[in-house]
């Protein structure tokens, strides 16, 4: 039987149309579990969902102080730990700050999970002066979450369990999920999209930066290397140093713009995945190599348009100028197609939606770098035969 797990979760513009499309897969004869928050689902059904609407209801009820007491006692705990005035706190009050705290299933496995690695007087609890209502009791029991996922594991004795030394401890771990429960709640999501933190939280003028720093260090590195060369050869042999320049401010230029187009051309990008799908394969390579050619055109044909007036303006057409203006144009046109068909074959092994597969942040990583260097190898395979085309023969 499917379970759909969360349906609250969907963003609530695509509610409906996920119910709609429930109704018809399902019809009136395949069983289905959804498990849904009270009102959104109340909300979802209301008159756009028959199917769901005469579906029984199982709604959560705040879990009764027996249940509470017979689910700690089953517990084996380490010595100190007792819970005798807590149960007897609970019988004498169920409406009180712990029975309410402990009403629902999540604070419940909490309470086990803190009192079970940490150990501790549950007793302390009790305290009216430090818990006097609910929230205070579900927010010391929130706050030592973290101390108690990376507690060593005990035995009932309270000793720890003999094992391999964890790569994190709650200290360590602290700051870094800190951060990203106050990343999710100013973006208001539920999800971690680990992709999107560079975009979000960086400031646009890092790729400026990276790019102009780099083409900085390409520039000086290869300088110093001719200059290094020419002391070293003979004077027929050395390089003029405008030449010299004109090498490294290109190389160095390149890098600036390839660097900022491809960081702000992959913020926020999803991780891709290697797929060997045939079906669609026009459309994603047609895609592919269409946003390669842009992203090359779009800075260079007004330099080529701007360098033309100039040409125009100043020294007019010569045969020189032409042929040095038809080699930038075909340089351009080249390194165009090197990136669109870098482009078009990394977009069309990429996996469609339609192709699922198990999901890991390592998974995700490893996945994405291997279609990238698939992609880099391509172009660089590109660029390698569009130089030996343009090569004179020996």
């Amino acid at each position: 039987m499917p379970v759909l797990d969360g349906l609250d979760e969907i963003p609530e513009s695509a509610r409906r149309g996920a119910v709609r499309a429930l109704n018809h897969a399902i019809g009136a004869d395949h069983p289905i579990v959804v498990t849904c928050r009270t009102a959104e689902y109340a909300d979802v059904i209301t008159d756009g969902a028959p199917t769901l609407h005469r579906a029984p209801v199982v709604q959560i009820v705040p879990v009764p102080a027996a249940d509470v007491i017979g689910y700690l006692s089953q517990v084996d705990w380490p010595d100190g730990t007792a819970w005798e005035a807590v149960y007897a706190d609970v019988r004498a009050q169920p409406q009180g700050p712990v029975a309410s705290a402990l009403s629902t299933p999540l604070m419940l496995a909490l309470a086990r999970m803190v009192y079970q690695r940490l150990g501790g007087d549950p007793g302390d609890l009790l305290d009216a002066t430090r818990f006097d209502c609910r929230h205070a009791v579900e927010d010391h029991l929130t706050d030592r979450v973290i101390d108690a996922a990376y507690a060593p594991d005990r035995l009932p004795s309270g000793n720890p369990v003999h094992q391999t030394p964890a790569r994190w401890t709650a200290r360590q771990a602290r700051p870094w999920l800190t951060f990203l429960a106050i990343y999710l709640h100013r973006y208001r999501e539920r999800d971690l999209a680990w992709w999107r933190l560079s975009q979000r939280l960086l400031s646009p003028w890092v790729a400026p930066g990276i790019g102009i720093g780099g083409g900085i260090a390409l520039m000086s590195g290869i300088s110093a290397g001719i200059a290094a060369a020419n002391t070293n050869a003979n004077t027929e042999d050395a390089i003029p140093l405008d030449e010299a320049l004109t090498v490294a401010a290109a190389v160095g230029g390149t890098f600036t713009i390839f660097a900022i187009v491809i960081w702000y051309a992959g913020a926020g990008r999803a991780p891709g995945r290697l797929s060997f799908a045939i079906r669609g394969s026009l459309g994603r390579l047609r895609r592919g190599f269409a946003t390669g050619a842009a992203l090359i055109a779009v800075p260079a044909v007004p330099v080529l348009l701007v360098a033309a007036g100039a040409i125009q303006v100043s020294d007019g057409w010569s045969f020189t100028v032409i042929q040095t203006y038809i080699e930038a144009l075909a340089a351009v046109t080249a390194l165009a197609v090197v990136v669109a068909v870098a482009l078009a074959v990394h977009n069309w092994l990429d996996a469609p939606p339609t192709s699922a597969a198990q999901a890991s942040p390592e998974g995700f990583l490893r996945q994405d770098r291997r279609s990238s260097w698939v992609a880099a190898a391509v172009g660089e395979r590109s660029w390698l035969f569009s130089r030996l085309r343009r090569s004179p023969p020996p």
